[in-house]
C-alpha cells in the first residue's frame, strides 16, 4: 500500500467520523438507523468504492476492489496480511487479517497504530 493512502486511512480511523462495528464492511442498524464500519469498510469508503458494494459484501475479495482500495502488489496480486500483532490492552493478540483484528475487538486507534508501522506490507 502507498504511504499516502495508508495516511489517509489511519487518518480516518483516527477521525471519530467512523463508528466501529464487525462482520461487515458497512452495516446500518435497524432499529437507530445508525451507520458501523469494519476498518475495511473505512478504507472502501475513503478509496471511492460503491456504497452499494460496501453495503452487500463482507469482506474486499473482489480484485477490482481490493485495487481501487491499494490493497494490491505491483504484480497484480491480493495481498495478504498474515501475522499481525497487535496491542490490545497491555498485551500483544497475533491475528490472521486486520478484519480479524476488527471483529475480535481491537479498537481503530490500534489497527490505526499498526497500519503507520506496517503500511508496507499491505
Amino acid at each position: 500500500m502507498d504511504k499516502k493512502k495508508a495516511v489517509n486511512w489511519v487518518k480516518a480511523l483516527r477521525s471519530g467520523k467512523f463508528k466501529q462495528g464487525e462482520g461487515q464492511l458497512k452495516v446500518v442498524n435497524k432499529n437507530d438507523g445508525k451507520i458501523s464500519h469494519c476498518c475495511l469498510g473505512v478504507l472502501a469508503e475513503i478509496s471511492g468504492v460503491s456504497d452499494d458494494f460496501i453495503m452487500k459484501s463482507n469482506s474486499l475479495s473482489e480484485k477490482s476492489v481490493r485495487k481501487t482500495c491499494g490493497l494490491w502488489d505491483r504484480y497484480g496480486e491480493t495481498v495478504g496480511f498474515g501475522d499481525i500483532r497487535i496491542r490490545k490492552g497491555n498485551k500483544f493478540f497475533e491475528f490472521e487479517s486486520l478484519a480479524a483484528a476488527n471483529d475480535l475487538g481491537v479498537s481503530f486507534k490500534s489497527i490505526a497504530s499498526w497500519i503507520e508501522k506496517n503500511y508496507k506490507r499491505l
